[in-house]
């Protein structure tokens, strides 16, 4: 499992392949090390999950920021009257940055500023909107509230945490509510490694603003741009394969004559992988949550399996049908739904067996399968798509 939860913030190829080559993640593991036990000697949910958001920042963030190298500042004023709250940290550079930022005029303050937090109650719905809540305006999204707090200050960076759950958010994304990068502190000190915790420290400490957070940033669009442009490349050779597979694969009896229908249905099983292929990356499905979807059921164990066998040069008949037959049952799976597996259905129609009686006519051999699948999600360097 990955040390973190990368919701379209950065790019996850970047982050497990390229990252561990910038000279900056080569951080001394003495020094990853240090700030790991200093954090994990003063996490203490028992304490912090009865105490309020006050007492958490008192007893848990500002020890935990101070151990991240930060200079913050607290309430800082945003520069408009449209919310009366205030940002809980504002985090600075140093101390010389924060004392001209606390004698300027209120609307240069956060001129000076290099990142902005917002923190919660430990257990408190990061992305949801409270019904009750003694402070009204803490009945707000959490995620909606970050958002707002950067486009009203022109901040960048910000960061949302309860103590367990750590965001990152960028300004321009933030506006959809889903794009952030998170850590579950608590699972990195009670199972993780002071590797896995290298995740956490490398992106939330004070020496990653600006430059090389933003390294990480540009690094993550331009290699997603170049992945963009490959994907077209891809998707067609895919559609190619998938039509090809209908036509040579022994049993379909299937001629020039049924090119349209070959076509039509080809089309489906593409947009059935990339629909998958989305889902499993934005967590609509239970990737990483369900441990038995994950490594028995997902199409990412699948496509693992796949890209394997092809890179060892590993022999896939073509007149089998067990990658086929996976498939299928993922689809169905999806289409049908399946509690045990933490799956729930999928009423578009995409995966209606009814609604495609072609694709349960037919079926395509392992080879063209898993040539398919291998184009849909990973590029010419065999980076993940």
């Amino acid at each position: 499992m990955r040390p973190y939860r990368n919701r379209g913030l950065f790019s996850n190829y970047y982050l497990d392949e390229l990252l561990p080559k910038e000279d900056e993640f080569k951080i001394p593991i003495s020094e990853v090390k240090a700030v790991f036990e200093k954090v994990k000697g003063i996490w203490d949910r028992s304490r912090f999950e009865v105490i309020n958001e006050d007492q958490l920042r008192k007893h848990f963030l500002d020890k935990a920021l101070d151990y991240l190298g930060w200079v913050v500042d607290v309430s800082a004023p945003v520069p408009t009257g449209e919310w009366s709250k205030r940002p809980d940290y504002a985090f600075f550079l140093n101390n010389e940055s924060l004392k001209t930022a606390q004698k300027g005029k209120k609307n240069d303050y956060f001129k000076r500023v290099t990142c902005i937090a917002e923190a919660k109650r430990l257990g408190r719905p990061l992305d949801k909107k409270l019904k009750t809540e003694a402070d009204p305006f803490e009945v707000q999204n959490p995620s909606l509230q970050i958002s707002r707090y950067l486009w009203l200050t022109g901040v960048k960076w910000g960061i949302l945490t309860d103590g367990e759950y750590w965001r990152l958010y960028e300004r321009e994304t933030s506006k959809r509510l889903d794009i952030f990068y998170e850590i579950d502190l608590e699972d990195l000190i009670e199972s993780g490694s002071v590797e896995d915790f290298r995740y956490f420290y490398l992106l939330f400490r004070r020496d990653a603003f600006p430059e090389f957070i933003e390294k990480v940033y540009k690094g993550s669009v331009d290699y997603a741009e170049e992945v963009g442009d490959e994907l077209k490349e891809n998707i067609y050779q895919a559609l190619k394969t998938l039509a090809q597979g209908f036509m040579k694969t022994s049993g379909n009896s299937l001629s020039g004559e049924h090119l349209k229908e070959i076509h039509d249905n080809s089309l489906i099983l593409l947009y059935r992988v990339l629909f998958i292929l989305y889902a499993e990356h934005r967590d609509l499905l239970p990737l990483g949550v369900s441990r038995l979807y994950t490594e028995s059921y997902s199409l990412d164990a699948f496509k693992k399996e796949v890209a394997s066998r092809l890179d060892k040069n590993e022999p896939i008949a073509t007149s089998t049908f067990g990658y086929w037959n996976k498939v299928k049952e993922l689809f169905e799976i999806i289409n049908i739904g399946n509690k045990e597996l933490g799956v729930p259905p999928y009423n578009g129609g995409l995966f209606d067996s009814e609604k495609h009686t072609f694709l349960e006519k037919y079926r395509i051999g392992d080879l063209y399968v898993a040539k398919a699948i291998d184009l849909l999600s990973r590029s010419k360097d065999k980076g993940n798509l």
